[in-house]
This record gives C-alpha cells, structure tokens and sequence, in this order.
C-alpha cells in the first residue's frame, strides 16, 4: 500500500448518504506542494500529449501567462475543474500539523494529511487519479519552471506565482464500484464541437485549401488528432475560424463602427457554434485565408519588435517572452518574442478595413 503526505488548504469532509463509512474529503493544495507520486490506474483514460492547443492554455493559465490584469493572477484553482482521486484512507497528521500552527510555518487554515493507496490486485484497478489527468501531468511538467520563475522572474511573467488546485478524494468506497465510477465520470466528457463539425465536413474547404501548405498537418481538426509522426498538432480548427471571424464583414460590417469583434477571443465556443450554423460567411473568405494566417504570425512577431524599436514599453502579459525562439508556423520565422493573443486580435480586426466584397459576394482584399 502507497502512502503520501500532503499540505493542504480549507480541508473538509463529508460522508457519502448511501455507503456507509465512505467520504468525500475536499481541499485546495498549492501546486508546488502536490506530490509527484499519486497512482494513475483508475483512470480509463491516458493523458493525450500536453502540446496540443487547448493543454497549451490550460500550461499558460498556470504560468501566469494567459492575463493581463495583475489583480486575475494566480486564480488557477477558480479556472480549473481539479483532480478526483480514490484513497483506502485519510486521515490528519495531528502531530505535524500542531506543531506547524505552533511554530508559524502553517496558516489556520493549512493542515498534514496521510492519504494511502490500496493497489491493483485481481480485478480491482487500484486507487489513484480518476479525474484530471491532463491537469496532474501538465503541474509535473511545469513543476521545475515555476520555481525557477519564482527565483529568477522572466519578463512576460506574473510573479510570484502561487497557484493551487482543486482536489477531491473518495475515501472507503467498495472495490466493487470504483471501476463503474471512474468509467462513468470519463465517458460523461462531451465530444467537441469541432469533432462534430469535421465528420460533418464543415471543415472540408479548409483542409482543401491548405493540404500543400507546409503547416497543414500541424493544424487540429478534431479531438485527439495528430500530425504525420504521431505527435499533437500545434494549432486548432478553433482558432482558424476565430481568425477569419475578425474579417466578417457581415456580423462587424465596416459602416457600423460600433460593431467590434470583441467576442471572439473570449467565446471561441460560441464562435465556432454560429460558424457550424452558417460556414457560407467564413467559405467566402477562401481567397484571404492563407494571408490571415501568415498576417497572425507576422503581427504576433513584429508588434513588439517595432513597439522597443519605437520606444514603446509592452506590459508583461501582453508580451510572451522565451530565450528559445518560437518558430511561427504559418510564416516559418523565428523570434524569442510574441504578442498575448488578446492583443493580437485586436491588432488584427483592425485590417478587418483592407478587405471588401466583390461583385460576386467573395471577400478579397
């Protein structure tokens, strides 16, 4: 039987109305104190390689890097569903968490828990992570990066940060239905839109008009695709249809000003409902396609080049920042600086005013 210490924020417990002497326990811990050796085995599902597009958000949200407000820094645990595991027991380190509060190093609300894993044996998957695997691999992963950010800060980064995680544990529940919970909560995940949309071929005009681009196969169509070599792809359909939805002269018409797209970059979901709708918007604009995308990485590029080049201090938040240079997929160039996607698309609705319609409807610039 495993067994692991953990400190803890806001522990409760609640017993379960229908098994007898089984618990929910509930607590926030701080992501650098979640221990890296938590069992896996219930969970049905293996985490999918954390580089695709939406794990790359959920990486960015943890690192501080997907805000621009100081005040909306580190409030992962509010943005994040969290971790299900299953335990054999919970119980409190009295002694460790006493002389902690005695001696200051814990606050009121911090405490010890000892929490043990029972493991597989017969048909019984063992205890472990049930739920939110991508989340407990993507913290391991950035584990050594957010201590070195802490003691070495990097522009582009809020620090300090201290983010925490949700987490519920099941305690003292049968063998018998662990397996039947974990299968349940997994397969209750709803297909994306986008994997709907692709075998509807609502996508088919896009796939067409890049397949001999050399970036056509690192674009995402549906849920857990992967480009030639088996790896994640590195940009979703998503947000191919966010991009052309800045140029759509029909929802944002250039004579109502008012009109702005200031939707789309924080209701992707909503976005790319409307375009399943209704793609006869965005199929007018095949001619300009390939020029949005390479205009999003010429733009991400040089915005802050020419803003230091000119004088111009970008914010951290605003500006992503590495000492390995990003490769910029649809342009090919390299650079160690990059614009936030928030600013971005603002930078680019505002070409939304060097395209038109021409006399058969079709958007050209």
């Amino acid at each position: 039987m495993n067994e692991i210490t953990l400190k803890v924020f806001g522990a409760r417990r609640q017993p379960d109305p229908t098994f007898p002497g089984a618990f929910e326990h509930s607590f926030w811990i701080n992501v650098q104190d979640l221990s890296h050796h938590i069992p896996t085995n219930p969970n049905p599902r293996r985490p999918a390689k954390t580089l695709k597009s939406v794990y790359l958000d959920v990486t960015d949200s943890l690192l501080n890097k997907d805000i621009i407000d100081p005040k909306l820094a580190n409030c992962f645990h509010v943005k994040n569903k969290g971790m299900l595991i299953f335990a054999n027991s919970v119980d409190r380190d009295s002694e460790r968490t006493d002389k902690g509060h005695k001696s200051g190093s814990l606050k009121e609300e911090e405490a010890y828990l000892r929490i043990s894993f029972r493991e597989e044996e017969g048909d019984f998957v063992g205890d472990g992570n049930m739920d939110g695997g991508h989340t407990y691999e993507i913290i391991k992963r950035t584990a050594n990066e957010i201590q070195k950010l802490n003691s070495e800060p990097e522009d582009g980064y809020w620090t300090p940060i201290k983010q925490y995680v949700k987490v519920s544990v099941l305690q003292g529940y049968p063998k018998e239905i662990i397996s039947h919970i974990a299968q349940a909560r997994n397969t209750g995940i709803q297909v994306t839109q986008e994997s709907l949309l692709n075998l509807e071929g609502a996508f088919d005009w896009i796939k067409e008009a890049l397949k001999d681009e050399p970036y056509n196969d690192k674009i995402g169509y549906f849920q857990g695709d992967t480009d030639e070599n088996e790896q994640a792809t590195q940009f979703d359909v998503r947000d191919i249809v966010s991009l052309l939805e800045l140029f759509n002269l029909n929802t944002y018409p250039k004579e109502t000003p008012s009109l702005q797209p200031t939707d789309v970059y924080h209701q992707k979901a909503q976005i790319l409902e409307r375009y399943g709708a209704d793609t006869s918007d965005l199929q007018k604009m095949l001619p300009i396609l390939k020029d949005v995308l390479r205009l999003h990485d010429v733009v991400t590029k040089s915005a802050a080049e020419w803003a230091a080049k000119n004088g111009f201090e970008l914010k951290n938040g605003i500006v992503k920042r590495r000492k390995t240079p990003y490769t910029f997929m649809f342009s090919g160039e390299q650079g160690v600086v990059r614009l936030h996607n928030a600013p971005l698309y603002a930078l680019l609705s505002a070409f939304r005013g060097k395209v038109r319609r021409n006399d058969l409807g079709v958007v050209v610039w």
